[in-house]
């Protein structure tokens, strides 16, 4: 039997008969309140010049009856429908009083009677009303249909017997000469008369009648007739671009019961549905009964929003989701994780279904169950004494009364001079990012002036500004900064890292008004800035925007005194948003290690203000709760998540703890953890808690990945380690393509928080190579925070992050079986390869029976786990070498030995290279890294480097073609294959003529497979952003230097349907040395590039063209 729960069952469209009816309140119509409704509606609508075309007096007597205070008594039928038509009658709000006040007035077959005739008057044109007439091919009202009588249709359920045969003969009597829309309501108000119900079908059948079809869509019974009707999901349930129906679907799943699953299935691969209609379609068929809607869930195990539906399903019906589910399972049909998973559920939720079907099961389907029931191997629950006491009884269980906050009212913000406070190289990285380049050439004095002129008042176009702020001679640009506002995020991105830069605190009141008007975008230009003034809007940032929390951390970090200065004022004042961002970055601050810094602080504004927030700071970090619990989601389920061990894994964490364990998660924000979760993570098992964050994770993932709760994911930061690591990189990189930015964001701070070695080393090959540009945007900028706070260079950090992989100091690993043993080694591409007894086998073997039955598995576990980080390993490492070479990356004879030979995993891709001492930009002498860790010339001479020499991977262009020669036979010889084309790689040179060019066209014209082009994201490029009707019109590259190079396309890139244009033409190719790719502003000429990126720019596209 269907039981709906209360939220589907109040938007039901009730049925005489049926369970629906019954469950409807008594309703008894107030004349009095319905008439104040009507007369409220009226006097917005009094004034307008109604009249009636065909009878002026109807027109007038409707007015006359709607100016009356009280409601007066019902009049003629055709006034009445008039006066429902001069009130808007379609509209829900005013339809509902207007039939209360008919039944009211004179009963519900009045009200039927006046509905009916209502249908046969339309609106014209300026206020003036029709009769209907039979070209009218739709209800005149709006096209939310079954909005418009559910008023009337409750009533009728709820009449006795005479009332409702009365009001359906007067039903009966309207349909015989009405119109197809006339039968349609008929039906829809009377769905028992099954005969209307079957007729409206045939008539409306193969026509594009939407409104009526809706209409009788409330009243089916069979799918026969779904299928005639059928306009597919927006019919029944409005996705999320347009008004949500809510009535259509709950009222199909009362009248077809479990015949429904078969549409709701043929739906869900509508080639329009989008994910609203798909939750609501999902939720539906978890609560048909019958074997097809559970089934058609199971099917899609794995698509997104299905398992919390499905969740759902098993539980409301336990024995037949047992039947189904161990078929499944003993068919071994795809999916079983997550059908073990469902059945695990029933297990825990309903044992006792599970028995009772137990015996009529065949033996596969039982031996399912003992699996399943062998697998979950219970640990006993820890004893509350066992436990520490924010487990037991948290803070939040209990009715301790809290101690009030000192308020400290109108506290004056101290106004220390604000200052500059600039990294090393970081003010010359802002500046480099747009140069004037170009359109600021032959500027007169004049026209300078006419762009302040118009500036002044306001109608300087955008780029104009630019220019000024850029390009105007410094007289010019800083008379310009004091009155400069940013006014469009997108347009001053292009430059207002650069603006900073040159103007530093002169252009502080135009980023004020920036945090004013756009906080989120204006955080990434605070970097330099040590203001105190800025502190309120970093705290709003960071208590507020979750997706500014980074950007504001990482400001407080850098100015923690600053901060405290400045946020003091809120944090003291009265209660609000202000005092609770001002608060939440005091323990912030606090948390970081920087009390001292936020007392002094305090001490500076008073023994008032130093009281206040020497108790904000004070406070038992446990005892910091939100004014208002969550409530947890539904994805939530303590017995379908794995067990939590406690330390040393002989008790478990019994289910109230865990919930405990929820609530902390739950109120915990990023940089703002719940304090309590270090205590969990010291009494839990760490390979626990990490299994126990991936499944909580899986879960947020099957709910939609609902932002509300992001909590689960962020989980993932706090007991996450390297296996967490790697299964979630590949997911950040790919999320973007499907409009998870915002997600993938998260991801890279999850990495960050995780902070091993293989965490850092897949988000630093994000920061690398990623295919989305804002993506590996967001990674550079976490690679530079904690490059920073380990005071070095992003790259000399990406040098610090390479994991050993536990490999020994030669580079290898031995892998103990017991009796046996293997060596793993590694290849030019850091390809793990094993060795049995120095002989080389095609694989490792899984463990043998003669294996140690301890040592085997965790050696074969140790391999695959050391497969998966060499692969992920091997792609950034060499990737970033390469990068190196091109780049002109230079390392000192120390660092050399540090981070290459000395290196486990990197003395392999160090052997197979040539390297070079240089002297400035000149090679002094070539050398590679011998197989014992020496140095070695082409001639095998033994080589000795000082700890302070220069050097680096020798590019190409610095070997002469003799040295190329000798080393490539040196490299034969050995049979060292390099990791990346180095010796015999391809190298061009800049013709003269293109040396002044800003467009380089050698390429211009050729035509190209569009898959190929797509091809050169390996090679670092990136799809430019999409422009009119989504189409990208060039790939783009990052060049050393800060330079950007573009490559052209004709006809582009169709966003979604790149075989829409299978090839694509080659046009012209262009350098900027700002970050604009969509005009002439700052295109640098050819012949400022260096020959070596000259080279690899042009052997980019040689190879795209060569196919």
């Amino acid at each position: 039997m269907l039981h709906l729960p209360p939220n589907w069952q109040r938007n039901l469209l009730p049925r005489r008969g049926y369970p629906s009816a019954a469950a409807l309140e008594r309703a008894k119509p107030n004349a009095d309140k319905a008439w104040k409704a009507i007369r409220k509606n009226w006097s917005a609508r009094a004034k307008h010049p109604w009249r009636f075309a065909a009878e002026p007096a109807l027109a007038e007597a409707a007015q006359s009856m709607l100016d009356e205070e009280a409601p007066p008594e019902v009049s003629d039928i055709r006034v009445q429908a008039v006066v429902a038509r001069m009130l808007g009658y379609g509209d829900k709000s005013i339809t509902a009083p207007i039939i209360d006040y008919w039944v009211a007035a004179s009963g519900v077959s009045f009200a039927v009677k006046a509905a009916f005739e209502t249908l046969e008057t339309r609106y014209g044109a300026k206020y003036e009303l029709y009769p209907k007439t039979e070209s009218d091919k739709a209800p005149s009202w709006y096209q939310q249909t079954p909005t418009v009588f559910p008023q009337l249709r409750r009533l009728l359920c709820q009449a006795d017997d005479a009332t409702y045969f009365e009001a359906r003969d007067l039903a009966a009597a309207f349909r015989g000469p009405g119109s197809d829309v006339v039968r349609a309501v008929a039906a829809f108000l009377f769905p028992t008369e099954t005969d209307w119900v079957e007729e409206s079908v045939a008539e409306l059948t193969g026509k594009e009648l939407e409104a009526e079809s809706m209409l009788v869509l409330a009243s089916l019974t069979k799918a026969t007739q779904l299928e005639l009707l059928d306009r597919g999901p927006s019919a029944v349930i409005q996705g999320r671009w347009g008004k949500r129906r809510t009535e259509l679907l709950p009222s199909l799943m009362e009248g077809l019961g479990g015949d429904l699953a078969k549409p709701i299935i043929a739906w869900l691969a509508h080639p329009h549905i989008d994910s609203e209609q798909k939750k609501s379609l999902y939720e539906a068929l978890s609560m048909l009964p019958g074997d097809a809607a559970l089934a058609g869930l199971l099917d899609q195990l794995g698509e997104k929003y299905v398992l919390p539906a499905a969740v759902e399903a098993v539980q409301r019906f336990p024995e037949r989701a047992t039947r189904l589910l161990t078929e499944r399972l003993a068919g071994r049909k795809s999916g079983a994780d997550e059908v073990k998973r469902l059945l695990g559920t029933v297990l825990s939720k309903r044992p006792e279904a599970v028995e009772a079907v137990r015996r009529d099961l065949d033996e596969g389907q039982r031996a399912a169950i003992a699996d399943l029931e062998a697998s979950r191997v219970t640990v006993p629950s820890a004893a509350p004494a066992e436990l520490p006491t924010l487990l037991v009884s948290p803070p939040w269980t209990s009715k301790k009364k809290r101690e009030k906050p000192l308020v400290v009212k109108d506290v004056v913000p101290l106004d220390p001079a604000p200052r500059m406070s600039w990294a090393p190289g970081e003010r010359e990285k802002w500046a480099a990012t747009h140069k004037p380049a170009g359109y600021a050439v032959n500027v007169s004095a004049e026209d300078w002036q006419e762009m302040v002129t118009q500036l002044r008042a306001g109608n300087l176009p955008m780029w104009r500004r630019e220019m000024l702020l850029i390009g105007a001679p410094d007289r010019i640009a800083r008379e310009v900064v004091k009155y400069w506002l940013p006014t469009s995020p997108w347009h001053v991105s292009s430059y207002l890292h650069a603006a900073v830069a040159r103007f530093e605190l002169e252009a502080i009141d135009g980023i004020r008004y920036y945090l004013e008007n756009y906080l989120r975008e204006a955080l990434a230009y605070l970097a330099p800035f040590d203001v105190p003034a800025f502190a309120p809007f970093v705290a709003d940032a960071f208590a507020r925007l979750k997706s500014a929390r980074s950007d504001a951390r990482a400001w407080m970090d850098r100015y923690p005194e600053t901060t405290a200065t400045g946020v003091i004022p809120d944090a003291v004042g009265k209660s609000g948003k202000a005092r609770r961002a001002g608060e939440a970055a005091l323990r912030y601050l606090k948390a970081q290690g920087h009390e001292d810094k936020v007392l002094a602080a305090a001490a500076r504004y008073g023994e008032a203000v130093s009281a206040a927030v020497a108790r904000i700071v004070s406070l038992d970090p446990e005892d910091v709760l939100p004014a208002k619990m969550p409530k947890m989601p539904k994805f939530w389920d303590v017995d379908t998540l794995p067990a939590l061990l406690l330390v040393g894994g002989k008790r478990s964490l019994p289910s109230s703890a865990v919930e405990h364990l929820g609530t902390m998660l739950a109120i915990s924000k990023a940089g703002e953890e719940y304090a309590g979760l270090d205590e969990v993570a010291q009494t839990c098992d760490a390979d626990s808690l990490e299994r126990f964050a991936w499944e909580l994770f899986e879960a947020w993932q099957a709910a939609g990945t609902p932002s509300k709760e992001s909590w689960a994911f962020s989980a993932l930061g706090l007991f996450g380690g390297d296996d967490v690591a790697r299964r979630l990189a590949p997911l950040i990189r790919k999320w973007p393509g499907d409009g998870g930015h915002a997600r993938a964001v998260i991801g890279l701070e999850v990495l960050a928080s995780i902070g091993t070695d293989v965490a850092l080393m897949h988000l630093h090959g994000i920061a690398q190579k990623v295919k989305f540009k804002g993506l590996q945007k967001n990674a550079k900028q976490m690679i530079e925070v904690i490059a920073r706070d380990r005071n070095l260079t992003p790259e000399e950090l990406a040098d610090r992050l390479v994991p050993d992989l536990g490999l020994d100091e030669n580079g290898s690993l031995m892998l103990d079986y017991g009796p046996r043993q293997f060596t793993v080694g590694f290849d030019e591409y850091l390809k793990p390869f094993v060795l049995e007894g120095g002989k080389p086998r095609k694989s490792l073997p899984k463990p043998g029976v003669k294996d140690d039955t301890e040592k085997a598995p965790a050696a074969y576990k140790r391999f695959s786990a050391l497969k998966k980080d060499a692969r992920t390993a091997a792609k950034a490492q060499i990737l970033r070498l390469e990068l190196a070479m091109v780049g002109r990356r230079r390392w000192t004879g120390a660092q050399l030995g540090q981070f290459f030979i000395e290196h486990p995993l990197m003395i392999h891709l160090s052997r197979r290279l040539v390297w070079a001492r240089y002297d400035g930009s000149s090679v002094v002498e070539t050398f590679r890294v011998a197989e014992d860790g020496t140095l070695a010339s082409a001639a095998d001479d033994e080589k000795t480097l000082a700890d302070d020499a220069l050097v680096g991977i020798v590019h190409a262009l610095d070997l002469s073609a003799d040295d190329a020669k000798t080393w490539g036979g040196v490299f034969s010889d050995y049979e060292l294959l390099q990791p990346f084309t180095q010796l015999g790689r391809e190298t061009y040179a800049i013709e003269e003529s293109e040396k002044t060019t800003k467009v380089l066209d050698r390429f211009k014209g050729q035509k190209v497979p569009t898959r190929s082009v797509i091809g050169l994201e390996s090679q670092g490029w990136r799809r430019g952003p999409p422009e009119d009707a989504g189409v990208v019109g060039w790939m783009e590259k990052m060049l050393p230097g800060g330079a950007s190079a573009c490559l052209h396309l004709d006809p582009g890139l169709f966003t979604g349907y790149l075989d829409d244009a299978p090839e694509q033409t080659l046009d012209s190719v262009t350098v900027t040395r700002g970050t604009n790719n969509w005009d002439s502003q700052g295109v640098t000429e050819f012949g400022e590039l260096a020959p070596v990126v000259f080279s690899e720019l042009v052997r980019d596209i040689t190879l795209l063209t060569n196919g």
